[in-house]
């Protein structure tokens, strides 16, 4: 017995991505309509998928902008759109299979979820910004054209880089952070 394994590759820009995104919505579809009565599918429709891909495409994810203290604006790379649209349909899937959700449900509360937003996008975007700000305020010398960074040179960096990751993530929604948490957290700190 043979088998083939077929290697299809990333979407390149957010234009494959609504392509591929509307090509799975027909495919749901099509899911839907051989099985109507599945509780999974229930009023699935294709609206829905064009609904998901708007809001990865929209302001909260491709054109979230983080804005340094220099004033330069950061960008999520594309890697981190697609991780992200890829872990929102994860944790959808999740919710159908242990939850008993519909697909429907689950896609927008998976796309809600605090804890997977800030996990697999607002952490790594502001990483990648702090990074991005730390080598942009490097001075320029033999460490930055083109030879490695010395040991005095790496621990700048590296300190320039965890102060803009606290920076970024102070401003983020803490996931479950509700008024029961932070007493109890309070609590902890007091004794």
């Amino acid at each position: 017995r043979t088998t083939s394994k077929a290697e299809v590759p990333l979407p390149v820009d957010s234009e494959d991505l609504r392509f591929r995104v509307r090509l799975m919505g027909i495919a749901w579809e099509m899911s839907r309509l051989q099985y109507p009565s599945s509780p999974v599918l229930q009023d699935l429709v294709a609206d829905d998928w064009t609904h998901h891909v708007e809001f990865i495409l929209g302001k909260d994810v491709f054109r979230q902008e983080i804005k340094g203290r220099d004033g330069v604006i950061h960008r999520p790379s594309w890697l981190q759109v697609l991780e992200i649209e890829y872990q929102v349909r994860k944790r959808a899937c999740w919710l159908v299979n242990t939850h008993r959700d519909s697909l429907k449900a689950a896609l927008l509360q998976a796309r809600s979820d605090d804890k997977v937003m800030n996990k697999h996008f607002y952490v790594p975007v502001s990483m990648a910004a702090g990074i991005d700000a730390a080598r942009a305020a490097q001075p320029a010398g033999p460490a930055s054209s083109g030879g490695a960074a010395g040991p005095s040179a790496q621990s700048s960096i590296d300190k320039m880089v965890a102060a803009a990751v606290r920076k970024a993530m102070a401003s983020l929604p803490s996931p479950g952070a509700g008024p029961i948490q932070r007493a109890s957290a309070e609590a902890q700190g007091q004794r």
